[in-house]
Parts: structure tokens; C-alpha cells; sequence
């Protein structure tokens, strides 16, 4: 499939047009695979650009609208692939999106089914593997040693440094703003 640029230029036009066939269909519309990627490269086109009085405003709204049609856009598009249950002319990205929602559907069934049914154990497990899972993040500050809720020790840590350690460890340290959470893609 060719690019959007070369079929049809993005502008708000373009983009409202999308918005309504999409929000007045009932099945998932086809658009370019390379439909978000050229919304994209649109508004860091714009971004990167200089402009003066007023033009700042125009720019300022452009922005903000465009980011408003292309939420009700992706929005709209999953809430149908949620509905139907299909992923049919999702685009990559979107897919994406749907995998995370039907894991966190999911893990809401896995729990809701263990609390019903007793499984303390499970939930325990569940509740555990949480704690001590290791997430990667970036270090904001120094910190010396610490002892993991696995019971590992981690560190010493320099600012800028990226490690592993127990979710857990990361949750209390995000809070104090000692790190930040590096999410895998």
C-alpha cells in the first residue's frame, strides 16, 4: 500500500472526514497503513517550524486539534474491535493498543474468578510474582544499596544509571521520584 502523502494530503479535512466514517460505520474502516505515521510526521513538520505572533496560536490549535481527531479516531476504532471482537483493519499500532486492554481483561477475569472460587493461594501468588517481577528503570539520583522484597540486594546506584529490581522496590522509589520506569515497547 503506498503512503497517505502520495494518495492524500493530510489536513484537518482529511482528518474529520476519517473521523466520521469512522464514528458513522459500524465496522472498522480500512485507512493507510501509514496513516498515523503521517499524522505524525505532519505535526513534527509543524513543531519544528518557525513562526511568529498569531501563527504561533494557529499552530498551537492545529495541534490540539488534530490530537483530538486522531483520539476519537483510534478510540472509536478499538471500541468497535472491542464490541465485534475482531481486530479486521486495525492498523499495527492499534493492534497493539487491543493486545494490552484484552491481557488487562484477562488478568481482571483471572482475579475475579479466584476471589469467587477461594483461591487464596493464587491470588497470593499472583500478588507476589507482582512484588518481586523485575522492571527496568533509570535512576534519577544516587542511592546506595538496597535490599529488594525478593531479598536480593541491589545497587549502589549513579544518577543516569538503568538496573533491574523488584517492581515493588521500583513503586516505593518512583514515589520519591528517585527513578523513573523504562517500559519495554
Amino acid at each position: 500500500m503506498s503512503s497517505m502523502s502520495e494518495n492524500k494530503k493530510i489536513d484537518h479535512n482529511y482528518l474529520y472526514v476519517t473521523a466520521l466514517r469512522e464514528m458513522n460505520t459500524e465496522s472498522i474502516q480500512e485507512i493507510n497503513s501509514n496513516f498515523y505515521i503521517d499524522v505524525s510526521s505532519l505535526l513534527d513538520k509543524i513543531k519544528t517550524e518557525e513562526y511568529d505572533g498569531i501563527e504561533v496560536k494557529v499552530k498551537t490549535m492545529f495541534i490540539n486539534i488534530t490530537l483530538d481527531m486522531i483520539s476519537l479516531i483510534i478510540e472509536t476504532r478499538l471500541d468497535k474491535a472491542i464490541k465485534l471482537n475482531t481486530d479486521e483493519n486495525l492498523l499495527d499500532v492499534e493492534q497493539w493498543i487491543l493486545d494490552k486492554y484484552r491481557k488487562f481483561d484477562s488478568n481482571t477475569n483471572i482475579i475475579i474468578d479466584a476471589i469467587k472460587n477461594g483461591n487464596n493461594k493464587l491470588i497470593q501468588s499472583i500478588s507476589n510474582r507482582f512484588k518481586t517481577k523485575l522492571v527496568t528503570v533509570r535512576f534519577l539520583h544516587d542511592l546506595d544499596e538496597i535490599v529488594g522484597f525478593d531479598l536480593n540486594k541491589y545497587g549502589p546506584f549513579k544518577r543516569e544509571d538503568v538496573a533491574t529490581i523488584p517492581n515493588k522496590n521500583a513503586q516505593v522509589l518512583i514515589k520519591k521520584k528517585i527513578i523513573e520506569k523504562i517500559y519495554p515497547s
